[in-house]
């Protein structure tokens, strides 16, 4: 059963991990390695701020992903990746429409837009959105995918 948990701080390592994947460095819009002290102390202040959420993507008792959600006034700015292993598979857009149903339980979701910032070369993202109605914004470097939810 898949399903998302809030990350805590015994997620550091496991994101560390996923963050230096070679595929999620190239469909990043920042592509150098992250050290390891500039992860610890992102991971800390993000994990404490109010204004993202968090959350670990699970099958059962297996991380498989990750997926932050920024509270941009109305805006909310979606920010993923799929564990190595785990890609291929559709589970970027179930995790998508959990975190989705996530906000329409939580709180009053018509009062935002759901957006995501793709670079032109991340296919498999562009098609992610696109299987879930986000409507496509083209942008001088990347695509820019929008839902009203």
């Amino acid at each position: 059963m898949f399903f998302l948990r809030k990350a805590d701080k015994l997620d550091v390592d496991i994101l560390f991990e996923w963050v230096n994947d070679p595929e999620v460095r190239e469909a990043s819009f920042r592509q150098d390695k992250i050290a390891y002290t500039e992860h610890f102390e992102w991971f800390k202040n993000i994990i404490n701020d109010e204004k993202y959420n968090l959350f670990i993507f699970m099958n059962d008792n297996i991380p498989v992903g990750q997926i932050r959600l920024f509270f941009d006034n109305e805006r909310i700015i979606i920010n993923y990746s799929i564990a190595k292993g785990f890609r291929g598979k559709g589970l970027a857009s179930l995790m998508i429409n959990q975190a989705e149903n996530w906000i329409r339980e939580k709180m009053d979701a018509s009062s935002f837009i759901f957006v995501a910032r793709v670079k032109f070369d991340n296919i498999a993202s562009q098609k992610t959105f696109m299987s879930l109605d986000y409507i496509p914004k083209m942008r001088k470097d990347y695509i820019e995918y929008e839902k009203q939810l």
